[in-house]
């Protein structure tokens, strides 16, 4: 299976998530129909990726084990004679050195939303309609700055607000992905904003033309599947930064860094 995956054209789309990604992986095909693209696919990773950090996991343990799990989709991958994989999963994002060290010719597209509105959003997003990210009623046991000692918040994770924990995870992800790239050149970095709402024909062009520059589409079509959003929080439970108070904008200040350069 690794020399299946090397054979075909391999993307995947990592986050902090609130980024759009279930979206793209079903706008995709209906874009590009020689695209087969999955969204956290059963198993999604999750588990694995914690395995990878708290148990040690060698990065080819990883991957045996990822192969495992993506043995169904490639096998219709395969059937269904198309030659690009799209996998829009962030739980990726925590064994990411080992995807890249066993698929050398890997293409990550990175989705980075400001941390002003992704904070807002994932606080606001009830999951399974019964908890939010790192609330006290999540039920994932999620990477947090006790499983890295060198963090700057290992010693007073404990005493964090979701808010707070909201702030760590966007930075560490967006950390953890910047961190592992190797090959620049296989690697694209995408401004949520400017692709879902200033500037969306160009940015898609860029995020299409890096999986394969010989795809092609009418604007119209693009312009079509992105007038219907999936995913979107429907009512916000936290306003905008400027009702943050004072407590909210020192902590976003400390962990994350100034407000000002994210405006």
């Amino acid at each position: 299976m690794v020399n299946y995956l090397n054979s075909v054209n391999f993307t995947i789309i990592v986050s902090t998530g609130r980024t759009g990604t279930e979206f793209l992986a079903h706008a995709l095909p209906q874009i590009y129909p020689c695209i087969h693209a999955e969204h956290e696919p059963y198993p999604d990773g999750f588990v694995l990726g914690t395995q990878y950090h708290r148990e040690n996991y060698s990065n080819e343990r990883v991957i045996e084990q990822y192969l495992k799990m993506r043995k169904p989709v490639l096998e219709r991958l395969e059937q269904s004679n198309k030659t690009i994989y799209v996998e829009s999963n962030n739980n990726l994002v925590m064994f990411l050195p080992a995807l890249i060290e066993f698929f050398p010719r890997l293409k990550v597209i990175h989705v980075e939303r400001s941390p002003l509105s992704y904070i807002r959003s994932a606080i606001s997003n009830v999951q399974q309609s019964r908890y939010t990210l790192f609330s006290d009623t999540d039920p994932r046991a999620r990477l947090n700055a006790k499983d890295f000692p060198d963090d700057p918040e290992f010693h007073t994770w404990e005493e964090f607000s979701q808010f707070e924990k909201l702030c760590w995870h966007w930075k560490k992800y967006n950390q953890l992905i910047e961190s592992s790239i190797k090959q620049p050149l296989n690697y694209l970095k995408i401004s949520h904003q400017k692709l879902f709402e200033s500037d969306t024909l160009n940015e898609f062009n860029k995020f299409s033309k890096f999986i394969d520059p010989t795809l092609a589409t009418s604007s119209d079509k693009i312009l079509s599947c992105f007038s219907n959003p999936r995913n979107q929080v429907k009512e916000y439970s936290i306003g905008s930064f400027e009702d943050w108070g004072t407590t909210k904008i020192r902590a976003f200040e400390r962990i994350i860094g100034p407000i000002k350069d994210y405006l």
